[in-house]
């Protein structure tokens, strides 16, 4: 985990303007600082006009076992916890590359979801979490135009 000390030293030198690098502008939530990433859930997020989808890379995960979906107030929460089964050691040295322990992660829903019919499925690795909306595209209706 990165000190607030380390944290600050990576803005130094920097320009103002960089820091909005760090919103995502159609949302206005702030992306995860710098490391912080790394420990994170990726996602990609979808929205048709009746469902959104969420697809969640967790690869090496067992969805039975290591996996959490939750959805309350309007957010879906992703748990996971990928656990290493074997370790290898040569020379006296363990190696190990991949990563492990708990992640997690929180997707805010559009205010039109229904969070009692969500469904989360997992297939090669993905996690996808169909959340059903309701559809907000009105029909086409004509619209007289009076003159005098």
């Amino acid at each position: 985990m990165e000190s607030a000390l380390t944290r600050a030293d990576h803005w130094a030198g920097r320009r103002m303007s960089d820091l909005f690098d760090w919103i995502d502008w159609p949302t206005l939530r702030i992306l995860p600082a710098v490391g912080e990433a790394e420990h994170m859930i990726r996602i990609e997020e979808q929205r048709a006009d009746d469902e959104m989808v969420i697809r969640a890379e967790m690869p090496g995960i067992d969805p039975e076992r290591d996996v959490s979906v939750t959805v309350t107030d309007h957010m879906v929460e992703i748990r996971a916890e990928r656990r290493v089964e074997r370790t290898g050691e040569a020379d006296g040295v363990r190696r190990s590359e991949f990563r492990y322990g708990r992640f997690s992660r929180v997707v805010p829903l559009p205010e039109d979801a229904e969070g009692e019919d969500v469904k989360a499925a997992y297939h090669d690795g993905i996690l996808e979490i169909r959340v059903p909306c309701r559809s907000t595209a009105a029909a086409p209706r004509r619209v007289t135009v009076a003159h005098d």
